[in-house]
């Protein structure tokens, strides 16, 4: 039995790409299997005024992506930090998913996908969560 309030046992939580973030970027893929719902969470921080635009893509095979309609855009102050949370309804996406950069200006940051509502829980981590 898992326990409810601890998000690490019914959230999965992996990391896509981290650094610079660059026009045509394409992350790692995730494999959802199991999973019914993802959010994409990309967290950037600007030297300059800049653009993102996260757009998530599907496949049947790990191999060829196309976009899921509904990606996201967002204008980035200069020398500033935001968020941007793209949610996926995974009952009507293929099996793998990852998410395709569209950059103006300099940005670094993270996006970072978590799957919910996995039918194997508690999930298998990449790193021991810690619990205080």
């Amino acid at each position: 039995m898992t326990n409810i309030h601890r998000g690490s046992e019914n959230i999965l939580v992996k990391t896509l790409a981290a650094g610079a973030l660059t026009t045509g970027a394409t992350s790692t893929s995730i494999d959802t299997l199991g999973y019914r719902k993802a959010t994409f969470v990309l967290s950037a921080t600007t030297g300059s005024a800049s653009n993102v635009t996260v757009q998530p893509q599907d496949s049947t095979d790990d191999s060829t992506f196309t976009a899921v309609a509904g990606g996201t855009s967002t204008s980035i102050g200069a020398s500033a930090t935001t968020e941007v949370l793209v949610d996926v309804d995974l009952t009507y996406r293929s099996r793998y998913l990852n998410a395709k950069l569209s950059v103006t200006g300099t940005v670094t940051g993270a996006v970072i996908v978590l799957l919910f509502n996995g039918s194997d829980v508690p999930p298998t981590q990449d790193n021991a969560p810690v619990s205080v």
